[in-house]
């Protein structure tokens, strides 16, 4: 050992507190998959932030010095724990090949500073016992909050002509609102333009 230590230059000393540190290391990883494995038996669909937020729980909890969320990551990678996230179907929510009128953009040079100045439109869907869902957002572009939505069957613009009502009235109509949207079918629809110049 005395000669090995003199070829690489460090004391023995170093080597026994180098070897000292990573058993400590080891078991430090062993009980962070522990402590995953057991919240991951409750949700096992949590997210890798989630995740990390309630491990830093239990380490304040026992007063052991927190883990990056970088190194969690690593270690869950490393150890098989990361959760595949499945994309389970492909459900197309725009569809810009029609032949209604394209509004002309008004965000392109706009700085918002406030609440209601500008109002962002889109679809999602959302799985509902094997049965798609339409799930239609308006979110105010400065506070992020959802001012208006829908949920219909079906894409039909009746769903974007709801959330804009639900979003009007529930704001007290504000006056010069920007409705911007992804310039799909249902935003640009005969119906739709009729309600916004309304």
């Amino acid at each position: 050992m005395k000669r090995i230590c003199r070829v690489y230059a460090h004391t023995r000393q170093a080597y026994y507190r180098h070897r000292e540190r990573e058993y400590w290391k080891s078991r430090y990883q062993k009980w962070l998959i522990e402590v995953v494995k057991v919240i991951r038996q409750r949700l096992p669909h949590t997210g890798g932030k989630n995740l990390w937020r309630l491990v830093q729980r239990f380490q304040r909890m026992l007063k052991i010095c927190p883990v990056g969320r970088d190194k969690l990551a690593r270690i869950l990678r490393e150890n098989g724990l990361k959760v595949r996230w499945v994309k389970r179907h492909n459900v197309r929510t725009t569809y810009s090949g029609h032949r209604y009128a394209v509004q002309p953009n008004l965000i392109r040079e706009l700085s918002v500073t406030g609440p209601n100045q500008l109002w962002v439109a889109d679809i999602t869907y959302i799985d509902v016992d094997g049965c798609h869902a339409f799930l239609f957002l308006i979110t105010d572009k400065f506070s992020r909050k959802i001012v208006g939505y829908h949920l219909a069957t079906s894409m039909h613009a009746d769903g974007a002509i709801e959330a804009l009502k639900k979003a009007l009235f529930e704001n007290g109509y504000p006056a010069g609102v920007i409705h911007h949207s992804d310039r799909g079918v249902q935003y640009c629809c005969h119906d739709f333009i009729d309600e916004i110049r309304k």
